[in-house]
């Protein structure tokens, strides 16, 4: 990755990593620290995930609504109602409020 980014100039996803919610603003660090925190207290553990398979993609900035310029892979997983409860608990810590309708949205997977 690294040797391909520096090649590209473009810069790497730092580590692989599980996506539960998208695009939550903090407005500062001890916000997101207490979110965590929260999820620590409250949530002890979260129901397994089944894979469901792998999905490749690419992403160009300003093109059909791009963000940023950017390719990736992912794998994605089984969502399942034993899932619900544990998302809006997660949800909620991070928001302040249950977000009904952010579940049928979530696709769970690592990337």
């Amino acid at each position: 990755m690294n040797s391909l980014s520096t090649r590209l100039d473009i810069a790497p996803v730092p580590a692989p990593h599980r996506t539960l919610i998208y695009g939550i603003p903090f407005l500062n660090d001890m916000a997101a620290i207490d979110a965590f925190l929260c999820v620590k207290r409250n949530t002890h553990e979260f129901p397994r995930l089944v894979c469901n398979g792998c999905v490749c993609d690419v992403e160009i900035a300003g093109v059909a609504g791009g963000l940023m310029s950017m390719v990736w892979a992912e794998i994605s997983y089984k969502r399942g109602e034993e899932h619900e409860e544990p998302f809006y608990d997660v949800y909620k810590a991070f928001t302040g409020e249950r977000g009904r309708g952010e579940f049928e949205k979530w696709i769970p997977h690592v990337s």
